[in-house]
């Protein structure tokens, strides 16, 4: 019988995009090889995984098979990278309800670094909050 759905994004989904995002600036390419010694999970499942994390939209398509008999461990990403999505789903990014729980402690900052009162309204002139006033 298969795995299930969670078992996949825990055992094998999750560990290949902290490997890829642990290793965003280290070179131009990651093999397949790479991933499955660094995880443990065997090279044709990582390439099925990536396939599948590739086609939803968590890592760049970027992904090169050469001939080499079957064998995928000398196959790579080039440029490997996570997109939004992959950054998101490993905590490297922050999720939009994270960023909402920051709101209120940025808001007593403007308040602070402006020298406002309470009753005082403070805008942001940070770009990523521009419309972000406090009343």
């Amino acid at each position: 019988m298969g795995q299930q759905a969670g078992d996949l994004w825990e055992e094998r989904a999750l560990p290949i995009l902290r490997y890829i995002g642990a290793h965003e600036t280290d070179m131009g390419f990651i093999s397949i090889g790479d991933i499955s010694k660094a995880t443990g999970i065997e090279g044709h499942a990582v390439v099925i995984e990536l396939e599948r994390l590739i086609e939803a939209g968590y890592i760049p398509p970027e992904l090169t098979k050469t001939f080499t008999g079957g064998d995928p461990s000398s196959w790579f990403l080039t440029n490997p990278r996570l997109t939004e999505r992959g950054a998101r789903a490993v905590s490297l990014w922050p999720r939009a309800e994270q960023l909402l729980e920051t709101i209120p402690l940025r808001t007593e900052t403007l308040r602070t670094t402006r020298g406002a009162t309470p009753s005082d309204r403070v805008c942001s002139t940070e770009p990523s909050l521009a419309d972000l006033c406090v009343e």
